[in-house]
């Protein structure tokens, strides 16, 4: 009699205990929501290259997205619309009406870390780091280049502060 309650109480242990039963699921990742329209502004100072020592372009621009999400993942499109003023020492200074618009994919991680690739454009596809911020907003840095017939112009290191 002895044997089978012996068997009796440990079957009954395994079963309390869960034997080797897996553990329960990670619930699954939370991303910060960035889904929405933002609107800054693009405002710098770089050297004019392929021009003359000194030379320079002032840019001055609205910067606008439209980013849709699926937990991790970002797409949307983005506008800009400005002047660029070119300074060449020897001739003067000239502005230029500067706008263009495109597409963008990028991902944001559950700590805010974003990431923005743009569309390619003249062979080399742009990319921007940025943080989430309190409030819905969001700053973005990265290079910004000036393109004319895919020859590079200017380039812009820039922070920008997107806001809804």
């Amino acid at each position: 009699m002895t044997r089978p309650t012996t068997l009796t109480l440990a079957l009954a242990f395994l079963v309390a205990c869960g034997g080797d039963s897996p553990t329960a699921p990670e619930p699954p990742p939370v991303f910060p929501s960035i889904a929405g329209a933002y609107s800054g502004a693009l405002v710098g100072t770089a050297p004019w290259q392929g021009q003359e020592a000194g030379s320079t372009i002032n840019l001055e621009a609205a910067f606008a997205f439209s980013v849709s999400q699926t937990q991790g993942n970002l797409s949307g499109s983005y506008s800009l619309s400005g002047s660029a003023l070119g300074c060449i020492p020897s001739l003067g200074c000239a502005t230029d009406v500067l706008s263009g618009s495109g597409s963008f994919t990028g991902t944001v991680t559950e700590s805010g870390t974003i990431r923005i690739d743009f569309e390619p454009l003249c062979g080399s596809t742009p990319s921007w780091t940025g943080t989430t911020l309190s409030g819905g907003s969001w700053e973005i840095r990265g290079t910004f280049t000036l393109y004319d017939a895919c020859s590079v112009v200017a380039q812009f290191n820039s922070t920008i502060l997107m806001q809804r």
